[in-house]
C-alpha cells in the first residue's frame, strides 16, 4: 500500500504533492487491523509523511455495511439457487477427478479431500502474492496443472458470484450507498460545493465486489451456473481483485477547453476500465450521472431491506469486526487537467 500511495502521488501530483490538509482529504477504513494498517501505509506513501495520526478515520457503517444486514445473512445461508449450483459443481465428475489426479501426481495411494486441495490452492495464491519474481516457482503451485487452476478459480468465482455479486440482488443494494457517495461527491465537485478534493476508502473485498456489481462491471449476459465451468468468456472473475486491489474513480475537467465539460474515468488496479458508451474509458459526467440517477435515489438506495423482519432495531444492531485476507482501495479524485 505504501508503493500504491507513491504511484498515486506521482499520477495525481496536482493533488497529492500538496501539503495534507484535513478538510481537503477524506481517508477512511474499516475498523479491522489490516484495513487500518493499509490506510496508514498508503498515507505515508501518498504524502511522504511518517506520522499519520489524525489523518485517517473509521467508517464501518459505509465500508462494511453487510455485517449488519440481517436479510443478506439469511439469503446467503438459505438461497436455494446458490446452494443448488454450488452443490452441483462440487459433485460434478470434473471435481472428483481433480482430487484424484492431484493425489496421483503427488504419489499418494489415496485421494485427497476437496478441502485439502483447496488449502493447497490458497497456499499457491499466497505464495505467489508474496514472491512475485518471474523466476520464482512456487512448490504449492507446482502441485497443479494450468487446467486444474482454472477449475479451482471457477469454484471461487461461482461462490463469490452469489456471496458478493450479481447472484443475490441484495448485494446490489449493499453496494449502492458507496455508489451514491461517489455520485454525490462528484456532483458536489461539478457544482463547486464539495468539501474534499480526494476521498480514499479502504474496505474488504466483499464490499469491493459489491460496488463493482452495482456499477455494472463484469456482468455476464446469463447468470453464472455450475455448467459454465469450461466457459473462458465469462466476465465475472475473482482474479480481477488481487491483494491490494484498487478502484479509482476520477473526475476530470480540461482547463484548456472548458466546453468539453467534465469527464469520469474508472481505473481498476491502475488500468482504465472500458465503459459502454464511453470513448476509450472517458465518460461524460452527465452520462454517468444520468445512468445512475434512479439507482442512487435515496428512496431506493438505502439499506432498509436489511432489517425487514428483524426483531432488533437498526440503532441497536451489533457491529462485528473480522480480519479479512484481502483489502481493497477505492479512491475518488477530482482533477483539473491542463
Amino acid at each position: 500500500m505504501y508503493t500504491l500511495g507513491e504511484r498515486v502521488r506521482q499520477r495525481f501530483s496536482q493533488i497529492f504533492k500538496k501539503e495534507y490538509v484535513a478538510d481537503k482529504f477524506l481517508i477512511q477504513s474499516t475498523n479491522s487491523l489490516r484495513s487500518r494498517s493499509s490506510a496508514e501505509a498508503f498515507v505515508k506513501g501518498a504524502f511522504q509523511v511518517n506520522n499519520t495520526k489524525n489523518m485517517t478515520s473509521i467508517n464501518d457503517g459505509l465500508l462494511k455495511a453487510y455485517r449488519n444486514c440481517t436479510f443478506w445473512k439469511l439469503l446467503y445461508k438459505t438461497d436455494r439457487k446458490f446452494r443448488h449450483e454450488y452443490s452441483h459443481l462440487m459433485h460434478m465428475k470434473v471435481m472428483k477427478e481433480l482430487s484424484q489426479n492431484i493425489s496421483k501426481r503427488l504419489g499418494f495411494f489415496f485421494s485427497l479431500e476437496s478441502s485439502d486441495v483447496w488449502t493447497m490452492y490458497l497456499m499457491c495464491r499466497y505464495d505467489r502474492a508474496f514472491n512475485q519474481s518471474v523466476h520464482y516457482v512456487s512448490p504449492w503451485c507446482g502441485v497443479f496443472t494450468i487446467d486444474q487452476l482454472k477449475i479451482l478459480e471457477f469454484k471461487e468465482d461461482l461462490y463469490y458470484y452469489y456471496k458478493h455479486g450479481f447472484g443475490l440482488p441484495i448485494n446490489l443494494k449493499l453496494g449502492c450507498p458507496l455508489l451514491r457517495d461517489l455520485i454525490l461527491k462528484f456532483n458536489g465537485a461539478v457544482n463547486d460545493t464539495r468539501q474534499s478534493v480526494s476521498t480514499v476508502y479502504f474496505t474488504t473485498h466483499g464490499m469491493f465486489e459489491r460496488l463493482l456489481s452495482r456499477l455494472g462491471f463484469f456482468n455476464d449476459t446469463q447468470p453464472l451456473k455450475s455448467t459454465n465451468i469450461t466457459d473462458e468468456r465469462r466476465l465475472w472473475r475473482t482474479s480481477r481483485i488481487p491483494f491490494g486491489a484498487n478502484l479509482f474513480a476520477v473526475l476530470y475537467r480540461s482547463t484548456m477547453d472548458t466546453s468539453q465539460g467534465y469527464r469520469v474515468v474508472f481505473y481498476l488496479n491502475e488500468e482504465i476500465l472500458p465503459v459502454d458508451g464511453c470513448e476509450e474509458g472517458f465518460c461524460l459526467w452527465d452520462d454517468i450521472k444520468n445512468r445512475f440517477y434512479n439507482i442512487t435515489n435515496i428512496e431506493t438506495c438505502n439499506l432498509n431491506d436489511c432489517y425487514i423482519g428483524s426483531a432488533v432495531s437498526i440503532s441497536k444492531q451489533t457491529t462485528f469486526y473480522i480480519y479479512c485476507m484481502l483489502f481493497a482501495t477505492i479512491i475518488f479524485v477530482f482533477f483539473n487537467a491542463t
